[in-house]
């Protein structure tokens, strides 16, 4: 290292490496080409070249930067994006229209549980390209709760009511618990407006289907909130693989283990498969499957699972899948001692692992860790990646193409669920009263 060079940064977002000497091989020299890293300097460890037609990976310390100036804080906010990286085409619209008129999409927001709460609004409230109008609860201690959060804003017991008196909305963000999910999002996308939707989308293949048919008819947006894929940590993962850190990816594993399942404002409905569709499977499954289909680039096209204890009751589950032939198990459990995340992607030249809070690359005999401040196990409510997950949605709304990949994500995510519960019938769904 240069004498006048920065001295390495000590946080715990450092990288760290971990090399046997050993002879490199005569591809190891042409792959470093580059110049060799300093062992246990805090920079990124020598990554292959990038693919044609697709950036070079960025050098994370921790995976994450800090927001651009102007920007309303957030708490716990952490940009995973390059900095001076180009926003999505959705959002450069949407800056444009705010620009142009000074008024952002506007919205509102249906269910004000606790996911809505601690994710949602906290992150809409850091957004200037959007604003809430309005919020829709039924039961009326969470209205009150509504009320107070959002000084200002409008307060109804129905869609229907808010749909009646309210007018130029641009679009709803459905956080109301499961079984609602589907006929909500219906009713918004009778009335013209674009439709953002916590998982599941819906809870059975049909009422998926018929969702995604009358989003297609009226020309309106019809996404789910992935929001997984916002995690520093998430994105840091599919950049390397991207790269081709491992080479092509043949064998793919993903663990998600809780002790419990995380509480809602409802009533416990997470353990009542008639209100929530389903058990873990339904419920962090689905974040595991389109996680997967996202980081290996390839749709899903089977899978079988063991459930315990009953399917659709499941509180934990063992499913193998394939994914345009790359095999792929996901274990997933509300009854596990500790909290934690653990996945393994392996291929010819390497392998990335997982271990909740870091990424650990190992091509050879060299190893390189991405230490993240944050465990992917460490808390459930996440509003830095819901905020980060607005562009993509803006994008959605502006253009037909992001469009129709967001809601093909959404359906390919069901197809992995009903094949994990096979012939068990889905059970039968509490209506709104």
């Amino acid at each position: 290292r240069r004498a006048d060079a920065e001295p390495p940064p000590s946080h715990e977002g450092a990288l760290r490496l971990h090399r046997r000497r050993a002879r490199a091989r005569a591809h190891d020299r042409r792959r470093a080409r580059g110049g060799p890293q300093e062992q246990g300097a805090a920079r990124p460890g020598p990554l292959p070249r990038p693919l044609r037609g697709r950036p070079a990976a960025r050098p994370p310390h921790d995976g994450l930067l800090a927001g651009h100036p102007g920007e309303p804080p957030l708490e716990h906010h952490r940009r995973a994006g390059r900095r001076g990286a180009r926003p999505p085409r959705g959002l450069l619209r949407l800056a444009g229209r705010a620009g142009v008129t000074g008024t952002p999409l506007k919205g509102v927001l249906v269910g004000f549980g606790k996911v809505a709460e601690a994710a949602h609004l906290p992150a809409f409230r850091g957004s200037p390209g959007f604003s809430l109008q309005a919020v829709v609860e039924a039961d009326p201690a969470r209205r009150q709760a509504a009320a107070a959060a959002l000084p200002g804003a409008r307060v109804y017991p129905t869609l229907t009511e808010l749909l009646a008196r309210e007018r130029g909305l641009d679009f709803v963000d459905v956080a109301a618990p499961p079984w609602l999910h589907a006929p909500l999002a219906l009713e918004a996308l009778g009335a013209g407006l674009h439709v953002l939707c916590e998982k599941p989308l819906a809870t059975s293949p049909s009422d998926l289907d018929a969702l995604a048919a009358a989003a297609r008819k009226a020309g309106r947006a019809l996404v789910c909130v992935h929001n997984w894929k916002k995690a520093p940590l998430v994105v840091r993962l599919k950049e390397l693989l991207d790269a081709g850190a491992s080479g092509p990816v043949h064998e793919a594993h993903w663990h998600v283990l809780r002790t419990q399942p995380a509480a809602d404002a409802g009533g416990g409905w997470r353990l009542d498969p008639a209100r929530a569709g389903g058990g873990v499977v339904m419920d962090h499954g689905w974040h595991a499957f389109y996680l997967l289909s996202w980081l290996l680039g390839k749709r899903p096209t089977g899978a079988h699972a063991v459930l315990s204890p009953a399917a659709r009751a499941e509180e934990e589950a063992s499913v193998l899948a394939d994914f345009g032939g790359v095999p792929a198990s996901v274990r997933l459990s509300w009854r596990a001692p500790a909290r934690g995340h653990w996945g393994l992607f392996r291929g010819p030249e390497g392998s990335v692992e997982m271990l909740d809070d870091r990424l650990i690359l190992r091509r050879g005999e060299e190893r390189t860790s991405h230490v993240f401040r944050e465990a992917l196990s460490a808390g459930s409510a996440h509003p830095e990646w819901f905020r980060d997950l607005l562009p993509d949605f803006a994008d959605a709304v502006a253009r037909p193409e992001a469009r129709a990949a967001a809601l093909e994500e959404a359906l390919d995510a069901m197809k992995v669920v009903s094949l994990c519960y096979g012939a068990a019938p889905s059970p039968a769904r509490k209506r709104r009263g």
